[in-house]
């Protein structure tokens, strides 16, 4: 190796300590900030992954949830033979070298796993690995050890593998979950299925393509459980707290529990009241509501309710594609918003209704002192709530309506957006589940 190559090697791990000592999180933002002079900078919040690579071609990287791949088999629940002493603590991420890309550069790759490292020991953070193969080897399974792991995301160097996924010897570490609430379309009373996933909307996206007729029915609620472990669920029935079932998460297969309210303990209410407890034990993990849709977010929405007026070119646009989640390879499909925002054009009293439309009553007053520098990160910040709040209902078209509201006033906005994508591929479906 020569000695530039050292130095530019030393240089990339040496800017990821420092984005580690100053506790910044990993996001576009950042690799922009700390490699500005790498050619390709690359970064899917919503998917979870990036990378920064010295090649110009990009890879396409899948989410693999469903289908089968070195790692596991989904449809026999089987684990590679490498694999049956360890614990999965990722999704399956595949890389797809891009067509003719014979640029043999280096890259370093951006995974999220599941983990939350505030609850565990160094040595469980230390014995995280990844398990990486290549295409044309599937069965020569490696482990190697990440350059990078925080609260998020770990940090692998390519070298050529095109499978990855982070697994540890220890079978119960500590896993940030979502608790997900779900109902079944039906003509009668359905019951409600509190479903404890890994957070991501392709996690919810599985689950409901998992149980046809299932819809989400109310907000996500974080929480930290631990891999394998049993839980006992209790909530308020007529009055009195009772332990209505056992939730567990496992990391592959379906093996995973949720817990069942039927129909005759729901009372026309607006949350749950739950608490979880360990099997066996006495402290709580989690204490507080689950918050459900309708009528407790009429409640909200009512005193400020404008009926909105789709165009025809927005009605145009497929209902099922998400806001703000580009496919791969593109960048979000609210860019045109966004780089409004961050022109510094976007007024407090438009931030204001903009983020009532979306349901929030807490937006600024326009007579707050707030800066034109905040706003940006503001917008982004209220818009990831937004779409982890609604799911499969936070859609282009919704966004787009509450663009085109009078008190909003952004319809050029809106329009340049829906002229994006009728002109390009962002109107084919955002993510694929393999």
């Amino acid at each position: 190796m020569s000695s530039t190559s050292s130095e530019e090697e030393d240089l990339w791990k040496e800017q990821l300590k420092t984005i580690k000592r100053k506790g910044e999180i990993l996001e576009e933002r950042t690799l922009n900030k700390y490699f500005e002079e790498v050619k390709t900078k690359v970064f899917d919040t919503e998917m979870g992954y990036g990378y920064v690579s010295d090649n110009a071609g990009q890879p396409k990287i899948k989410i693999v949830l469903k289908g089968n791949s070195p790692f596991l088999n989904n449809e026999m629940k089987t684990l590679h033979s490498r694999l049956v002493d360890l614990h999965l603590y990722s999704q399956v991420y595949r890389v797809v070298k891009a067509t003719n890309m014979d640029e043999t550069g280096r890259t370093f790759y951006i995974f999220r796993h599941y983990l939350h490292l505030q609850s565990m020991a160094p040595n469980e953070i230390n014995s995280l690995k990844i398990a990486a193969c290549r295409d044309t080897d599937q069965e020569d399974i490696e482990f190697l050890d990440p350059l990078y792991v925080d609260e998020d995301f770990v940090v692998v160097e390519k070298d050529n593998y095109s499978w990855f996924l982070v697994v540890s010897e220890f079978p119960n570490l500590p896993i940030r979950v979502n608790f997900v609430p779900f109902m079944k379309k039906t003509n009668g009373s359905s019951p409600i299925f509190i479903c404890p996933l890994p957070r991501g909307r392709h996690h919810i996206s599985k689950v409901v393509q998992e149980n046809p007729g299932w819809r989400k029915c109310g907000y996500e609620e974080p929480c930290v459980i631990q891999k394998g472990l049993v839980y006992n669920f209790t909530t308020d029935v007529s009055g009195q707290k009772e332990n209505i079932g056992t939730m567990k998460i496992e990391t592959w297969g379906q093996d995973t529990n949720w817990v069942v309210y039927k129909p005759e303990m729901f009372k026309a209410q607006d949350f749950i009241e739950s608490s979880l407890t360990v099997d066996g034990g006495s402290e709580f993990v989690f204490s507080g509501p689950l918050s459900l849709y309708d009528k407790l977010r009429v409640e909200v929405e009512v005193p400020f309710y404008q009926k909105k007026v789709t165009s025809w070119e927005i009605a145009t646009i497929d209902q099922a594609i998400l806001a703000d989640l580009p496919p791969y390879g593109k960048i979000s499909n609210l860019e045109p918003f966004f780089t409004f925002v961050r022109a510094g054009r976007l007024s407090i009293s438009q931030l204001k209704a903009i983020l009532t439309h979306m349901g929030y009553s807490d937006a600024p007053d326009p007579d707050s002192s707030l800066a034109d520098t905040q706003i940006p990160s503001l917008v982004h910040s209220y818009v990831q709530d937004w779409k982890e709040k609604n799911g499969s209902q936070a859609t282009l078209v919704e966004f787009l309506s509450v663009l085109r509201m009078a008190d909003v006033a952004l319809t050029n906005i809106a329009m340049e957006i829906s002229q994006n994508i009728a002109n390009s591929k962002c109107g084919i479906a955002a993510y694929t589940i393999n």
